[in-house]
């Protein structure tokens, strides 16, 4: 388990948010229930069935490479 705090430091250190472009629809954008994170899903495209599988493998956070 991690807090979402620690995830976001994770990330900046990955993918630092100064390095986006004006037009990069980065962070986060759909804030989960709880601030820990037990189950992160990588996906390239956030589409319906990936939500689904999101859904069913009790996934706490999706990280998709492109924003939905």
């Amino acid at each position: 388990t991690i807090t979402r705090e620690q995830f976001h430091e994770a990330m900046e250190q990955i993918a630092p948010l100064a390095h986006a472009e004006s037009w990069d629809n980065v962070g986060e954008l759909v804030r989960g229930r709880t601030d820990h994170i037990d189950r992160i899903l990588l996906t390239i495209d956030l589409t319906l069935p990936v939500l689904e599988e999101a859904i069913d493998a009790e996934a706490d956070t999706v990280l998709a490479y492109h924003p939905p």
